[in-house]
């Protein structure tokens, strides 16, 4: 099993997962444990965390926002795998995480797609459904480079 997961961080609402791109099904109980395990705050940007038989590899980050408090999005993202740590995945994580983050930064209005919740006019509603179908490529991409 392995999953690539990006949650934002709202100081008020907690973590809340936007994507969830896998290598197969996961059910409510696993979903469920993928986003416990996501669920914690930590002091460094970059963290490994280990719970049962289940690893993440994980990656705060930023992204301007015209929506946000602060003008500012807080994003994780992370990799789960029901494997033990390795340098391998750790390094792959790190060197793909890099293409996903820049994405981010430099699609105008990304921050939109955090934000699906809020009425968009047609021409915004275009802009959005590209910017999630495209990151939902990337990820998926990322997840199946991963072996």
């Amino acid at each position: 099993m392995k999953s690539i997961v990006v949650t934002t961080f709202d100081p008020i609402k907690g973590p809340t997962t936007h994507f969830l791109v896998t290598d197969g099904f996961v059910g409510e109980q696993m979903k469920e444990e993928i986003s416990s395990m996501i669920n914690i705050k930590a002091t460094k940007d970059y963290f490994i965390f280990r719970v049962g038989n289940m690893t993440s590899y994980n990656l705060q980050f930023t992204i301007k926002s015209g929506i946000s408090r602060g003008n500012v999005e807080i994003l994780m993202l992370s990799l789960v795998t029901d494997e033990f740590p390795t340098k391998r995945a750790e390094d792959y994580f790190l060197k793909e995480s890099r293409h996903i983050i820049a994405y981010f930064h430099n699609e105008p209005f990304s921050e939109l797609v955090f934000h699906l919740q809020n009425d968009f006019s047609d021409d915004e509603y275009t802009v959005v459904e590209r910017i999630y179908e495209e990151s939902i490529d990337r990820l998926q991409g990322m997840l199946n480079g991963y072996s």
